[in-house]
């Protein structure tokens, strides 16, 4: 799981079925299966973004993937009769059915009398906002099916679109090729061999026991072992030296911009730097993104902590594989607790692993 595709879960635990059929247009009946081929029009070079996609469908099916992708056998596969959508990843030798997060994440849909034409194709304009993230899209109903790469919101197919997210480069994908051969449906149905669970059991169950060659930071810095030294330098310029908080609880939150979860426990998390004010206890923030971004993103949302930004080695030398992640390290510097991944306790949890490590 890399930072890029954390980014998209906000969208991705929006993609439902949006009806699968359009009216017809004047001109033509609606194509009802074959290849749309995307490419990546925005020219960053600073975004880990796919350089092109590839979406194949009939009425049964849809087949969406990026190349390259970013990791093997990476797809995802919509099932147009009920909606589910699973995303596909070979992990070891092993094929694994993800189902996308679920969200009650609000979005706002706002439709334009803006038009133009995409590869012969009618469109008109449409903007999808969440908190932190939009999309500005155009859209077709010269497609019988409602889609858009990461979102179904949107009224109609998608031929070009662009995310915007605080603290992450644009990228804007456009529809550079239709092929209207028909798909067969064993060309894109559901690999009847994979294991099928969500985002949450592959992390822990399988990204646990190390991703990538990377060892799980629970197996490198176990309870009782001393969490390894480290210097950086926070939002003031101000150099942190973990040695020089030896005597306080230290705890570490690893997070990013556009990682919702991470934005969903900020306000438990300030919390407990209310709570602990007067203890001693210090509260690192550990983000990749820029300080700019960080500080344009802290005018908008309350993060009480003190924040390292740019903090890239910090969480690729530690092994920090999920967001957010908290790292608990009593008065002596020796680990109390990991808590990876996003839960509605966390800050019950938090407090808890303080407690212990102040001896409380």
């Amino acid at each position: 799981m890399n930072k890029y595709l954390l980014y998209l879960l906000p969208l991705l635990a929006l993609w439902q079925a949006c009806g699968s059929t359009a009216d017809a247009t004047a001109d033509a009946t609606p194509l009802q299966s074959g290849t749309i081929h995307y490419a990546r029009v925005d020219g960053n070079t600073d975004s880990d973004g796919a350089d092109s996609l590839l979406v194949q469908f009939n009425e049964r099916y849809l087949r969406f993937r990026e190349i390259p992708s970013r990791s093997p056998g990476n797809y995802f596969v919509k099932q147009m009769t009920t909606g589910k959508t699973y995303q596909y990843v070979t992990y070891e030798g092993t094929r694994y059915g993800l189902k996308p997060p679920t969200s009650d994440e609000e979005y706002k849909l706002e439709k334009t009398t803006e038009t133009k034409t995409i590869q012969g194709l009618p469109c008109t304009r449409q903007k999808l906002s969440f908190e932190v993230i939009e999309v500005d899209a155009w859209v077709t109903d010269a497609v019988a099916i409602d889609f858009m790469p990461y979102a179904d919101q949107f009224d109609g197919f998608v031929l070009e679109f662009t995310i915007r997210a605080v603290g992450i480069p644009d990228e804007q994908y456009r529809a550079v090729r239709i092929d209207r051969s028909p798909i067969p449906d064993d060309a894109i149905a559901p690999p009847e061999d994979a294991t099928l669970m969500t985002y949450e059991e592959f992390q822990e169950e399988v990204m646990g026991m190390g991703a990538a060659g990377i060892p799980s930071i629970k197996k490198d810095y176990p309870v009782g072992s001393v969490f390894p030294e480290f210097t950086a330098t926070d939002m003031d310029g101000e150099v942190v030296d973990l040695r020089n908080l030896r005597g306080r609880v230290t705890v570490l939150n690893y997070w990013f911009i556009a990682c919702k979860p991470c934005r969903d426990e900020m306000p438990a998390l300030n919390r407990l730097v209310e709570q602990y004010a007067d203890e001693p206890v210090t509260f690192l923030a550990i983000a990749p993104d820029r300080t700019d971004k960080i500080e344009r993103f802290l005018r908008t949302k309350r993060f009480k902590y003190r924040h390292l930004p740019q903090a890239t080695d910090l969480i690729q030398n530690y092994g920090v594989m999920m967001f957010p992640t908290h790292i608990i390290i009593d008065r002596e510097g020796k680990v109390v607790g990991i808590l990876e991944g996003a839960t509605s306790s966390i800050g019950r949890d938090v407090d808890a692993l303080i407690q212990q490590a102040l001896g409380g």
